[in-house]
């Protein structure tokens, strides 16, 4: 009994480490840096601040947007960075739709854009598939003529080692550039960056993992990039300022993790998870472990990983964030990291909050329910916000089933026009 109970604890955190690994398996910032870069105008490859089918949903909405067409379009797409060798439908339905209104569209990729590790040195063996990987994103991009954002994860700072993450990221972020993409806030740095986009939006970008990361920069790279060593008073203080500047501008606030979630990460498991363990490394090892489950369970729940809301790191991360919105907040708090779609709302800030980490089809885990839930599905697909001049803006969550084909699961007013106050309606 003894020695079948020694491995416990090592499979326990294996489990727990391997299911924020995530593999795709498919079942100093000073004020001048922080000028708003304007994605709908002139779209520069430069270096960012530091700081649907005919008949479906996509053919309706180009009709519904041709007699009312929004100020802007944004696009919210997590967790991509598996797809499909054949072809991937997420992808395939995202640039259906971007492609509708190109010029005023922005696609924001929130993170963990390569697994498992990132970006890869130029030799290792394994650089010419995350380069398919990434590539498979940027032809998005390249295909519709949108505008795009890619915002690192923890899978950006080399997966679950970490090792090599402060490389891993900023290779990446050269090969965006290169390709003619763009990372956002600067490779390695936490943020904030900034772009305005139409005349009524403000979009704010973190890299969340810096707080989470495992290692940082080298002393050598603080004369190449001074904003991955700045304190963390300098990062919040450079997020008040952004959310008091922001004027008449709706802010929406985005990085790779969630402040809220009922997802895995946020400590929602499944019976069937307790039961068989294994799969949180792969879909197919149901190999019945109820004991060793349940303990599993119970370390994920009590934040034996970084990458869990529960975690001290995390929980601390979260405190300091929401700390900056004490006079000024966001509208919408916006994410990836739970493979699943959530729209939730609270009466304190942000009212949204929303998490779109289900970009690759089949790559989905369970997502409970909660007061504050409005929708929540573990499904594949995307959200889209579409804001007007008058204050309007529309947040609608899409589905894609494995031909590519668009349901629109979710739609309503975030807000009315100026005058009004933000609405709320039962969720479908």
């Amino acid at each position: 009994m003894i020695a079948v109970r020694r491995p416990w604890p090592a499979l326990v955190l294996v489990l727990s480490l391997g299911a924020c690994r995530e593999s795709g398996d498919r079942t100093s910032v000073s004020t001048a840096t922080l000028q708003p870069l304007d994605l709908l105008g002139s779209f520069p490859v430069l270096q960012p601040s530091a700081e649907a089918s005919p008949g479906g949903a996509a053919a309706l909405d180009s009709s519904a947007q041709a007699k009312d067409p929004p100020d802007v379009t944004v696009f919210l797409i997590g967790d991509a960075g598996a797809p499909a060798q054949d072809g991937e439908p997420v992808l395939n339905a995202l640039h259906k739709v971007a492609s509708l209104d190109p010029r005023r569209t922005v696609v924001v990729f929130l993170g963990d854009n390569i697994y498992p590790d990132g970006m890869p040195d130029s030799a290792a063996p394994s650089r010419k598939e995350a380069e398919r990987r990434i590539d498979a994103q940027l032809d998005v991009i390249k295909r519709s003529k949108a505008r795009g954002i890619f915002i690192p994860g923890n899978h950006e700072w080399g997966g679950i080692s970490g090792r090599d993450g402060w490389n891993a990221v900023a290779r990446e972020g050269a090969y965006l550039a290169a390709k003619g993409g763009m990372m956002m806030p600067t490779p390695g740095c936490a943020g904030p960056a900034v772009a305005d986009v139409g005349t009524t939006l403000r979009l704010v970008m973190l890299d969340t993992q810096w707080w989470l990361r495992r290692s940082g920069p080298p002393v050598s790279a603080r004369e190449i990039v001074p904003c991955a060593f700045v304190k963390d008073k300098v990062i919040f203080d450079s997020l008040k300022a952004l959310l008091r500047s922001a004027g008449q501008r709706r802010v929406v606030l985005m990085s790779h993790h969630p402040l809220a979630s009922s997802g895995s990460h946020g400590g929602f498991f499944t019976e069937e998870t307790a039961k068989y363990p294994l799969t949180s490394l792969k879909s197919w090892l149901r190999v019945p472990l109820p004991m060793i489950g349940s303990v599993y369970v119970a370390a994920r729940r009590m934040g034996l990983s970084e990458q869990d809301l529960t975690s001290p790191q995390y929980s601390r991360m979260i405190r300091a964030i929401i700390g900056t919105f004490s006079e000024n907040e966001p509208l919408i708090y916006a994410a990836g990291h739970d493979h699943d779609l959530q729209v939730l709302q609270f009466e304190g800030v942000p009212r949204y909050h929303l998490v779109s980490g289900s970009g690759i089809f089949g790559h989905v885990s369970a997502v409970g329910k909660g007061p504050s839930t409005r929708y929540a599905k573990a499904e594949s697909g995307f959200m889209r916000l579409r804001t007007w001049a008058d204050g309007r803006i529309r947040l609608t969550v899409l589905t894609v089933d494995i031909k590519g084909r668009i349901t629109e699961a979710f739609d309503e007013w975030v807000t009315q026009a100026r005058s009004k106050q933000p609405v709320a309606k039962n969720a479908d």
